[in-house]
């Protein structure tokens, strides 16, 4: 899936390396204003959240959609690209997990999920 190095860096909140993958993706051109890469790294590690720590994430008590929907407005008017469709096919992908996860009231060790994806993707 071209779409787990993206999700591998915002777990390991690698900035340079986000915004590399989002450029190969076809998030971002580039050429992006300051405010824009900012908002992009920021949702991008807001989503990333649930995969940083070993603990179990709390997807009820965590405020995941919060970051994110506060990006949307920069996002709105500064985008430069559409999300390609296989990437926007990922974050509501995402979405829908992280929506089920609040409504079952979830705690979930992620990092550990993330891993073990990560070991199968470097084995493949």
């Amino acid at each position: 899936d071209k779409s787990l190095p993206l999700v591998l860096a915002a777990a390991d909140r690698d900035e340079p390396r986000l915004l590399e993958v989002s450029k190969d993706l076809g998030m971002l051109t580039g050429d992006e204003s300051r405010s824009m890469t900012k908002a992009h790294i920021a949702a991008g590690f807001a989503i990333g959240e649930p995969f940083v720590s070993p603990e179990p994430f709390n997807f009820k008590g965590s405020d995941v959609t919060a970051k994110v929907k506060r990006e949307s407005g920069t996002f709105a008017k500064e985008r430069l690209v559409a999300p390609p469709t296989e990437v926007y096919s990922l974050h509501r992908r995402l979405a829908g997990a992280f929506s089920t996860c609040i409504q079952l009231e979830a705690c979930i060790p992620c990092k550990d999920l993330l891993e073990t994806a990560r070991e199968n993707y470097n084995n493949a």
